[in-house]
């Protein structure tokens, strides 16, 4: 013999909407936390090997289109130090738009 449980609709959409927020919760929770690291890491500064790797080319052209460019960067000795958000902002300018097409770039 089986045990059979019934049910209403409305209890069964309550049910089910209670375990669903139990499992998003800490989901929620977690996003929320990721997306203050992110917010955090937009303005970090970058070295000229980090910025080529988020630009998608060499270290030479991030150097070069400094140079030639204007692509924003302060220099602290031998180091250049680029930060996310001025890089991005840069990429809508027309010398940023040429570099995103001569690389095919997509922001991530």
């Amino acid at each position: 013999m089986s045990n059979v449980v019934v049910i209403s609709p409305e209890d069964l959409r309550s049910l089910i909407s209670a375990a669903v927020q139990d499992v998003l919760r800490p989901l929620s929770e977690e996003v929320e936390e990721l997306k203050q690291v992110v917010v955090e890491k937009a303005d970090e500064p970058m070295n000229a090997e980090q910025a080529a790797d988020f630009l998608r080319c060499s270290v030479k052209t991030v150097i070069r289109y400094h140079k030639e460019e204007g692509l924003p960067a302060v220099r602290r000795g031998r180091d250049y130090k680029f930060m996310r958000s001025q890089l991005r902002e840069w990429l809508r300018s027309p010398a940023g738009e040429r570099l995103a097409k001569a690389l095919q770039y997509r922001e991530r």
